[in-house]
């Protein structure tokens, strides 16, 4: 009998069956889920997977925007204030502009202009732009799914490889939505190590299956999504993951958004992630008001100060 990668648990999993929905195929595929730690596995991975990334995929096609010299130079003075101990300064700060998401993580990982940044399964470079309008300079994000490298000017570089093809040492490494996606997971954290400096951290973001959307939308959670996510932890089995890895959890955010519920709702109804009506591609079209969607908004913001949202940052350093 074939045992958990996790846990190494030999009792029979739960089996689930779920459909295909961000481009309404509706393929069906079968996961199993561990009665010990409760990662679920996709049983068996399909053929031709280049085609379940197509150009239209959103880390492909997500926007870039790049501020000009000016208001990078305020935004890098403005990084010493988060995680600071001049709290008056940082409120007045966050009442002239709206800070980012990403300071969390700036603030967490205790991040300077000077850090050097890694991340993994970039896409386009979304995320890593937000950093560049923060004032960062050291920046690489890498994805072997694009076509071609991608240079912004000589501000930072995507390029087409993969973390195996990486050498060098990192302060940060990020893997947004990336880990889910990968079968081999003991050796993909093992490459973070690899390149992660040994006082470094490394933030891996996943949807988390032990939570309200799971235990509310079964196989229509939208973070599902069949076949591309391979690997859904629990948050048990994530923790047995790293600490088997030679890492230890530093820090936890929950950051979920309604995305978990009109995503999960329109699956319901059988509207995919990209039909016309969808939330993502029409909102005038769609299900759903502008009341309702400030409502999930609430509402997920709710579930993460409860440690029940179906989205996590974990921050892990080397042990």
């Amino acid at each position: 009998m074939n045992s958990c990668p996790i846990c190494k648990s030999t009792a029979a999993p739960a089996v689930v069956t779920a459909s295909e929905k961000m481009f309404g195929t509706l393929a069906q595929y079968e996961y199993t889920i561990c009665p010990q730690c409760g990662v679920m596995l996709l049983r068996d991975l399909p053929e031709g997977t280049g085609a379940l990334y197509p150009d239209n995929y959103y880390s492909f096609t997500s926007k870039v925007w790049l501020s000009n010299g000016i208001k990078r130079l305020f935004r890098r003075a403005c990084l010493k204030l988060y995680g600071g101990q001049n709290k008056f300064a940082e409120s007045l700060l966050n009442k002239l502009r709206k800070p980012p998401s990403i300071c969390e993580w700036i603030r967490i990982a205790r991040l300077n202009s000077r850090s050097r940044i890694l991340d993994i399964g970039s896409g386009n470079g979304c995320i890593l732009s937000a950093f560049y309008n923060e004032g960062f300079n050291c920046l690489l994000g890498i994805d072997p799914n694009i076509p071609e490298a991608i240079r912004y000017g000589r501000n930072f570089t995507i390029e087409e490889k993969s973390i195996q093809e990486i050498n060098g040492c990192f302060d940060f490494v990020m893997a947004n939505h990336v880990l889910e996606h990968i079968r081999n997971q003991d050796d993909f954290l093992a490459q973070i190590s690899r390149v992660l400096g040994q006082k470094g951290i490394a933030m891996i973001r996943i949807p988390v299956k032990d939570t309200y959307a799971w235990r509310h939308y079964g196989a229509n959670w939208v973070q599902l999504d069949a076949p591309r996510h391979r690997v859904l932890h629990t948050l048990p089995s994530f923790k047995m993951l790293v600490r088997n890895n030679g890492f230890e959890i530093a820090d936890i955010l929950f950051d979920s958004t309604g995305f978990q519920f009109w995503g999960s709702e329109q699956y319901e109804k059988n509207i995919w992630l990209t039909a016309e009506n969808s939330y993502s591609v029409n909102p005038g079209k769609s299900l759903f008001s502008s009341g309702d969607i400030a409502r999930f908004e609430l509402r997920a913001q709710e579930l993460n100060a409860q440690k029940d949202g179906d989205q996590v940052c974990f921050f892990l350093r080397k042990v």
